[in-house]
């Protein structure tokens, strides 16, 4: 299964992270993707100090990437 990883720096924690991280979450689940995850079947998103994250999603074939 092929894979496409992100990092991400920087980013505040404040109020608005984990709504932001539950609507991806939601729209992943919903068929509802955005623009660059339409072939998604998954996606992880793990956040640590400092306001980093590493994100992966999964996609079915390389054609999805």
């Amino acid at each position: 299964m092929p894979a496409r990883v992100a990092t991400f720096e920087g980013e505040d924690r404040g109020p608005e992270y984990e709504q932001q991280i539950e609507q991806i979450r939601s729209d992943v689940q919903s068929g509802n993707r955005p623009p660059g995850l339409e072939d998604a079947k998954g996606v992880l998103i793990l956040s640590g100090e400092g306001g980093k994250r590493l994100a992966i999603t999964l996609f079915e074939s390389e054609e999805g990437l």
